[in-house]
């Protein structure tokens, strides 16, 4: 065999061994987050409807967690998915209890067949439902700083990183972006934020000292987005204007926020001043 021909068979191979390591590459970068409705459940495992089946391939899942019940909503991290089976078992590395708003409903008729025996035929409602990006958000905020196996201030630590790429860098909070909150929740999400800031300097001060500095010094960035959204909000005579100011009237005086301090927050300008200090100044 020539040389130009064992360098066409070789160059073949390799074009063919990179588009194998392509088809892999894709197919492992599958979403294994989902947002369910439970259907039934049994002893050790549930059947489950996915909500965003838009988004996914897959209409009914079957996890490996019991003692649910029929209407819960979860979110859904897969460890492992067997797509062998109907429906396709899903190993759960961990879930989250969600609340949802209901829009439409609509009914249909389906069996359920498993491992080509018939287990129940039955007929079901399902309903397309709205995640209620506010409470999953709110919630791991709300709970950022519980105890739990981990250590307590690596755990702080990790929530306070999440929640600052959470509201300033576009990352997502199981799924959910900042812009997707209402504009209650965002306010929010940043007292929270402020708050578990505030309890890292104060129980563990050089703990933060090996993270970027974007994660370190972020009390003066997250009062700033605060009094600017707050103002935002109170300039469109929104409905959450009023609460707005009457929560920082509460954490400024937690966090001793002073006039001074907020004035020396950068070069803020005339303008951005009088549109804080109306945020400010409320009782």
């Amino acid at each position: 065999m020539s040389k130009e021909k064992k360098g066409i068979i070789l160059l073949s191979s390799l074009v063919l061994l990179l588009l194998v390591f392509i088809y892999i590459l894709v197919n492992r970068r599958e979403n294994n987050t989902f947002y369910v409705r439970v259907k039934e459940s049994f002893g050790e495992f549930s059947l489950v409807e996915v909500l965003d089946s838009k988004k996914s391939k897959y209409d009914y899942l079957e996890i490996n967690v019991g003692s649910l019940n029929a209407g819960d909503i979860l979110i859904v991290n897969a460890k492992e998915i067997d797509k062998k089976n109907y429906p396709v078992r899903v190993v759960v590395s961990d879930y989250t209890y969600v609340t949802s708003r209901e829009v439409t409903t609509t009914v249909k008729e389906y069996d359920l067949v498993r491992e080509d025996k018939m287990i129940y035929t039955k007929t079901t409602t399902t309903t397309s439902t709205s995640i209620n990006s506010d409470e999953v958000v709110l919630t791991f905020l709300t709970n950022a700083s519980n105890e739990d196996s981990k250590s307590f201030k690596e755990k702080c630590r990790d929530n306070l990183v999440k929640g600052i790429d959470f509201i300033f860098y576009g990352k997502d909070i199981k799924g959910v972006y900042f812009k997707d909150l209402t504009n209650g929740a965002k306010l929010k999400a940043i007292a929270l934020l402020l708050e578990l800031d505030s309890l890292i300097d104060s129980k563990y001060p050089k703990y933060k000292d090996n993270l970027d500095s974007k994660y370190t010094n972020i009390k003066d960035k997250l009062i700033s987005y605060y009094l600017d959204k707050s103002s935002e909000y109170c300039a469109n005579n929104e409905d959450v204007c009023d609460e707005a100011k009457a929560n920082f009237s509460e954490f400024k005086d937690a966090y001793g926020i002073t006039w001074e301090f907020i004035k020396n927050l950068g070069e803020s300008g005339i303008n951005k001043l009088k549109e804080w200090y109306e945020v400010y100044r409320s009782k």
